[in-house]
């Protein structure tokens, strides 16, 4: 079965494609997301005639948002690994009336010229990979001197979920977060900033909180990592049982809560 952690490393070979697309379109409609998503636009300092990076698009909704403020002599140009995600960003912009180019790509080596982009953004891709330092490199390299580089993503070492047998829980949070490439990514987004030499460096802390069950289990993938956890022999049949019915009891009460935070980081390429 798909999962959610370490499949995004690689899409187009997946059995189900369809449960990342659906993760991102999700996620989308969600306002957390809305919200940090709009903040970071702003950040960015948009206006017309910016040429723009998004490294990792996904399913292209930042794509559409971004373009529109541009212009028409902006171009927002989207990068992603899959094609099978680019295919559903393709059909997206259609509609738009933005200035947007898509591009299959690896975010370790953009076939990019130097100093292309006047912004560059990445959000919640380099939790799948690696080597996060190295794609914020390339990006540093394609961004104009004077532009503005921003990266949101996730600390999963922040997840956490309401049920009282701590060690259990600590089990599948951990779990959840070693599965993905770089689980920690979020806690090391000021120093990488910092080592590439970007100025005026500012981070921002964002958390969501999810109290429905099922929600949950949507976004952070819960049912399976805890199957995970009991097929591995991490935790047992019984403690696995124990586990769901306890979270069902407090959903049904009203008590169910679950939470993690990401951070955006953002900072300025020197001029020359």
């Amino acid at each position: 079965m798909e999962y959610l952690p370490s499949g995004f490393i690689d899409v187009d070979n997946s059995e189900d494609y369809s449960k990342y697309a659906n993760c991102l379109n999700l996620l989308n409609t969600l306002e957390f997301f809305k919200k940090y998503k709009n903040e970071s636009h702003q950040l960015l300092e948009l206006h017309n005639g910016l040429n723009v990076l998004d490294v990792g698009c996904g399913v292209g909704d930042d794509l559409i948002d971004m373009a529109e403020v541009v212009g028409p002599s902006g171009v927002v140009t989207g990068l992603d690994s899959s094609e099978i995600l680019l295919k559903i960003a393709g059909e997206k912009i259609k509609n738009s009336n933005g200035n947007i180019k898509l591009v299959k790509g690896n975010a370790l080596s953009l076939e990019l010229d130097d100093q292309t982009f006047d912004r560059c953004k990445i959000d919640r891709t380099l939790q799948h990979i690696s080597d996060p330092k190295k794609a914020l490199i390339e990006m540093y390299r394609v961004l104009k001197p004077g532009g503005i580089m921003l990266a949101f993503d996730n600390d999963w070492e922040t997840f956490m979920f309401s049920c009282g047998k701590k060690e259990l829980v600590r089990e599948v949070a951990n779990y959840w977060c070693d599965s993905f490439a770089s689980g920690w990514v979020g806690r090391y987004l000021y120093t990488f900033f910092k080592e590439l030499g970007l100025k005026n460096i500012k981070v921002y802390p964002k958390t969501l909180v999810i109290t429905d069950l099922e929600k949950s289990d949507e976004v952070f993938d819960l049912f399976q990592t805890i199957e995970h956890c009991m097929k591995k022999h991490i935790i047992s049949d019984s403690e696995a049982k124990d586990l769901l019915d306890e979270m069902k009891e407090q959903d049904k009460s009203d008590r169910f809560f679950s939470s993690y935070t990401g951070f955006i980081a953002i900072g300025k390429k020197p001029a020359r």
